[in-house]
């Protein structure tokens, strides 16, 4: 499923998604391959969807 075909069915922007998957998959919570999602740290996961996105890990700079 495509950027666009996951911001269709959630009901918001494209660049909404990539901005959520891209924190994501920084957090290590998923990864992204062509057309799929793996979950690879499902309790990262569910911490992140109950705390709003707050895991208390900070982003490092690049």
């Amino acid at each position: 499923m495509s950027h666009e075909e996951l911001a269709d069915r959630l009901g918001v922007y494209r660049e909404t998604v990539s901005t959520a998957l891209r924190e994501l998959k920084e957090a290590h919570a998923i990864q992204i391959g062509r057309k799929h999602i793996v979950i690879r740290q499902p309790g990262l996961l569910q911490q992140l969807a109950q705390t709003g996105g707050k895991t208390g890990l900070h982003r490092r700079e690049y």
